[in-house]
């Protein structure tokens, strides 16, 4: 297990090998916390796509040289059934919506603030990430976006950068804290964002790694590297300053260690800032290759959840698929059976048919 998040507050100015131990840690961590969902939310995929027939019971009917073969019909009515709630989300589209909560609130600048967000949300094509997310979750009972920074379109010179929300479409390539309990997963404190690619596409894509070293990182972990590809991942951390802060009797709040001894003798209270910094780093598993600050206190993903199912820990997320599987296989084999008597009656009425043309009868 990786160490305690008390004791990792400055986590990006460790050793480059410390910290991707850690990374390496929490990757498993999450691997393991997540393994029952992504197994159960691969199937509920499958079964969605067609694939709704038990494997032994499609062997036993698909016969041998001594029985013909018996209907295996799919008739995907679970396709129907996502579409109906991903069409009601789309006629009710999702937005971010700015109200003034208070009385030092002002509305005219949170109509201002909304007008910013519209903007984003439309720029960025935002409808889409929602949807992609909602059909995730409605599938699989998970799905998520996340909000990333980019440079403006200024010229090669040009530092501005442009706030957009993005899609993820694949909800399987995300792994989270497992510790996290807010519904948005405002509380987690690290996630990765991974993807495979092949070796060739890696060397492309990263010029300046080290290859020389991959086939023994290979021999530790080929979880990450292997002799085909090369798994990436965005790993994003939180790191909570330490620095321990006074309340005055004045009201004001400043660093213990700046005060002077008038000021320590008028604290009513003291904590830890506690203010994060958000990291992203790019990561082989073993190589850090890229490393940038992002802007915010929190990691920039975001959740849609279906229905979360704690057992004792052991958490899942499951979407209609899950629900609707026996059903389906029932009518699947209500309906294949039906063909299969159709089938049987209409032979037998053609043998009795040509028996009466040869006068059999």
């Amino acid at each position: 297990m990786a160490e305690a998040p008390e004791n990792l507050a400055n986590l990006s100015s460790m050793d480059d090998e410390d910290l991707l131990d850690i990374a390496r840690e929490r990757f498993h961590e999450a691997e393991e916390a997540e393994s029952e969902w992504r197994l159960n939310a691969a199937d509920d995929l499958r079964f969605r796509k067609g694939e709704q027939w038990d494997q032994a019971v499609r062997a036993a009917r698909a016969g041998n040289a001594g029985t013909p073969a018996r209907p295996c019909l799919t008739i995907n009515r679970v396709q129907s059934n996502i579409r109906q709630i991903t069409n009601a989300q789309r006629a009710n589209k999702i937005g971010i919506k700015v109200i003034p909560v208070d009385d030092d609130a002002d509305p005219d600048t949170a109509e201002v603030i909304q007008g910013l967000v519209r903007h984003i949300e439309a720029r960025s094509r935002a409808n889409v990430a929602y949807e992609t997310a909602f059909t995730a979750a409605v599938e699989r009972g998970k799905g998520f976006f996340r909000i990333v920074t980019e440079f403006a379109k200024g010229g090669p010179t040009g530092f501005e950068q442009d706030i957009r929300i993005q899609r993820i479409r694949n909800p399987f390539s995300v792994y989270c804290d497992p510790t996290t309990q807010e519904p948005d997963f405002s509380d987690m404190n690290w996630a990765f964002v991974v993807s495979r690619m092949s070796r060739r596409a890696y060397h492309s894509a990263y010029p300046d790694a080290d290859f020389e070293n991959m086939n023994v990182w290979q021999s530790r972990d080929n979880t990450w590297i292997n002799t085909d590809e090369v798994q990436v991942a965005e790993y994003y951390f939180i790191e909570r300053d330490t620095t321990e802060i006074g309340l005055l009797d004045d009201g004001r709040v400043l660093p213990v260690a700046e005060m002077t001894s008038g000021e320590r003798k008028t604290i009513k209270a003291r904590k830890p800032s506690g203010t994060p910094t958000v990291w992203r780093y790019v990561i082989n598993g073993f190589e850090i290759l890229e490393k940038t600050r992002v802007p915010g206190p929190w990691v920039p993903i975001i959740p849609m959840l279906g229905d979360e199912v704690d057992d004792d820990g052991n958490i899942d997320y499951i979407g209609v698929v899950r629900y609707a599987k026996d059903p389906a296989r029932a009518y699947n084999y209500w309906v294949s059976s039906a063909a299969e008597m159709i089938a049987l009656g209409y032979s037998s009425a053609q043998e009795q048919l040509a028996r009466k043309s040869q006068g059999g009868l």
